[in-house]
């Protein structure tokens, strides 16, 4: 993620691919889960990045400690970021700031959630997604994930 100064905010982001064996997922010395699919960044994974103009306010929070928010109503918003003018984070904002009062552009409230954090994003205008010319760097570890199917 990088914050351009004053407004602009870019999320790269690289696709995770679901190998076909799935494997037991092991939790603890006594209970095993699955089996689950692993989820993997590959060198043919695809390189997105996501760029918010005009954002307002954002947030990001550990993926572990975010609330389901496919749960509210949400609208597929150019592939992983989802529009949602009910989020909680939405709402939280306009309780504790002026954004509400002050603000005269429209807005409009986004989240994306990943393997590893939630960004809640509010911006006066859509975001873009482009499809980068460049490769994963597998250097970079990553926590295991899985899917079910």
């Amino acid at each position: 993620m990088l914050h351009e100064y004053p407004d602009r905010l870019v999320i790269s982001l690289v696709e995770g691919v679901k190998l076909p064996d799935p494997v037991p997922v092991v939790v603890s010395d006594t209970e095993t889960l699955g089996p689950y699919y692993p989820v993997k960044v590959l060198a043919e994974s695809r390189c997105i990045a996501v760029t918010f103009d005009q954002v307002l306010t954002y947030q990001v929070v550990d993926e572990s400690y975010s609330a389901p928010q496919s749960e509210m109503p949400s609208a597929e918003f150019l592939g992983p970021v989802r529009e949602c003018q009910d989020l909680s984070y939405r709402r939280y904002i306009e309780g504790d700031s002026l954004l509400a009062q002050l603000e005269e552009r429209a807005y409009r409230s986004y989240y994306i959630w990943t393997e590893d954090q939630t960004f809640f994003v509010i911006s006066a205008v859509a975001p873009s997604v482009e499809l980068l010319a460049r490769q994963p760097d597998l250097s970079i570890e990553r926590h295991n994930s899985y899917a079910a199917e």
